[in-house]
Order: C-alpha cells, then structure tokens, then sequence
C-alpha cells in the first residue's frame, strides 16, 4: 500500500548524488526506444507486490555473494525505484556493500500454472548503501509493514535492525504473459535530482 509523500524524510541524501559509482553508466545497456511512464508505473506495481529479491553483492575477493531477501519498495525522483531490506549486523552484505556499493539484483514473480516462461520478471543494477538516517529508518518499516502480505515484517524487530537502500540506477522489466517484450528502463539521470524518495 502506497505511503503519503508527505511522510517522506526530507532529510533523505541518496547514495548516488555523490556521482562517485556512476562514471560507468555509459556502458549500461541501452533502451531501444525511452520507456513510457506506463513501463516505469509496471515496474512500481510489479514491486509493490513482488514478495523475494535475489540481491547479489560484490565480495573483498571480487566475486558475487547472493542473498535471497525479502523487501519493500518507494518511489525516487521521476518514478525511479528505491528498494529497503532489512538485514543483521556483521553480515557479508553489509560488509560488502561499504566495499562496493554496486549491485544487482532479480525479482521474479512466479505463475500458478507453474510455468516460468510467462512470469514477470525485473532484472537490476543498482547502488546500495546502509540507512543511517533515523527518519528514513522508520520509512523503510513503514514500507514494510503495509506491503500486502508482509504483516509477519511487525514480529521481527526492525527498529533494531540495519536497513538497506538500493536505488535502482537501470532496469530490464518483461511480462511474457502480457505480451511485454525485455525493455531497458535507464533511471541513470534521476540522480541529479535532489528529492528524496516518496515510499510506494
């Protein structure tokens, strides 16, 4: 369920307005055509109800660390997506990402009929970062809690728990039941703006 925008920290500094990971953008992979705000809006409904993500972090060593996660999501400057997990201290993802803020991660949704040919899927290179501010902190459980399904999220002490920030820098989002062919959504010149994410 969709926050209020104006329970939004205004306090809230991405990650990635420093610019200092985004001197690789240019070799993401490129749209055919500029999304249309209908995509990004498929995207945002696609996370709001998708229940795992596969989060994969860079290691000290250089090699990939997946983690299967659950997660909420909020809604970043012209609909780019801010995903918030939630984890616990010393753990490799933590570490890792204060290493490395780049990510990846996949959201699959999976079909009753079993076949996975025609579920929804979203494919994401982002930046991650550890939530200090406190105001954001509460935004991050708040996403949580009203997340359909997620009631269980209030009987695991997230106030005592580090958050995750991933904001989502380029996307592949596909629908094969709907006809929805792999499209590129570049969210890459959202970073230049300096508002803070609306929850979703």
């Amino acid at each position: 369920m969709p926050l209020d925008a104006a329970s939004t920290p205004e306090t809230i500094v991405p990650l990635a307005r420093s610019g200092e990971h985004l001197r690789d953008l240019d070799q993401l992979p490129a749209s055919a055509a500029e999304p249309s705000q209908t995509v990004k809006e498929q995207v945002q409904a696609f996370l709001a109800h998708a229940e795992l993500v596969g989060l994969s972090t860079v290691g000290s060593n250089g090699w990939p660390v997946s983690h299967c996660m659950h997660f909420a999501s909020a809604n970043g400057p012209q609909m780019r997506p801010v995903l918030y997990l939630f984890t616990h201290e010393h753990k490799r993802k933590l570490t890792n990402i204060q290493g490395n803020p780049r990510v990846g991660a996949f959201v699959l949704e999976g079909r009753s009929d079993g076949d996975p040919a025609t579920a929804p899927s979203l494919k994401i290179q982002g930046l991650a970062t550890q939530v200090t501010d406190p105001k954001e902190h509460q935004l991050a459980m708040e996403c949580q809690f009203q997340k359909e399904g997620y009631e269980f999220a209030r009987y695991l002490g997230l106030e005592t728990q580090p958050a995750l920030r991933i904001d989502v820098v380029s996307a592949v989002w596909q629908d094969p039941a709907n006809g929805i062919a792999p499209v590129t959504v570049d969210y890459s010149d959202t970073f230049s703006a300096l508002d803070a994410p609306e929850a979703a």
